[in-house]
């Protein structure tokens, strides 16, 4: 049985099913106005499927509940090595992950590459450009940047694992945790990573909730975390 009904509408432009692989080059994978989406308003990744990007850009996706641009399903896997994510939104009132939604149990790993959301209004609830459950890696000189969320400005980490050891996070705006929202997570920030000019009531650039003594927040080796503006303290 399909985890998702067939009478929702997925993947806006592209649907990778249960293991295909869609790779792009180049190129502009752009949502189709007025088509309504429920989940990945520019490319919904099913289980076991593959979305690698070695170019080209996803831009202005919508959707009505997750993943504005791309909506990765548990056991699916999106690689990204260079091009541009950007201009995703969701539902405000109540989705997630503004350009990218990663579920429980799928992977998204960053070698390169740009995803942002210069948008001055919100683009969703819980993560401006990204939320995760899953297992998130962020290396190379990839730059995450911009978002507009009440939880997460740039991303809510939600569970499972996420590593950043280089490239940015930046200029995130949100209620809690301006570029960073993490709930009940391993995070991992090192090597050379930065996460820098947030803003945010609480958080200008991380805000940090656990649920158990299992979760941590690591901030290792040369990675900083610089720049933040928040009411109740810079970062």
């Amino acid at each position: 049985t399909s985890e998702y009904s067939t009478t929702e509408y997925f993947g806006g432009v592209a649907t990778v099913y249960a293991g295909g692989t869609l790779n792009i080059f180049g190129g502009n994978l752009v949502h189709a106005e007025g088509k309504t989406v429920k989940r990945g308003g520019g490319v919904f990744v099913n289980g076991t499927a593959t979305f690698n990007m070695y170019g080209g850009s996803v831009s202005g996706g919508a959707a009505s509940n997750d993943g504005g641009n791309i909506y990765v399903a548990a056991n699916a896997a999106f690689n990204m090595f260079s091009g541009s994510v950007s201009g995703g939104s969701v539902n405000t009132s109540s989705g997630a992950g503004g350009n990218v939604y990663v579920c429980a149990d799928a992977a998204f790993n960053m070698y390169g590459g740009l995803i942002s959301n210069t948008n001055t209004a919100k683009t969703a609830k819980n993560g401006g450009n990204i939320y995760s459950k899953g297992t998130v890696y962020i290396t190379g000189n990839s730059v995450i940047e911009g978002g507009k969320a009440d939880f997460g400005g740039v991303a809510r980490i939600d569970g499972g694992t996420f590593t950043m050891d280089s490239g940015e996070i930046r200029n995130g705006v949100a209620g809690n945790g301006g570029n960073l929202f993490v709930h009940s997570a391993n995070v991992y920030v090192k090597g050379t990573a930065v996460i820098k000019e947030g803003n945010a009531a609480t958080g200008g650039n991380v805000t940090v909730r656990y649920s158990t003594a299992n979760d941590a927040f690591y901030l290792q080796e040369n990675a900083k975390i610089i720049g933040g503006t928040a009411t109740d303290g810079a970062n």
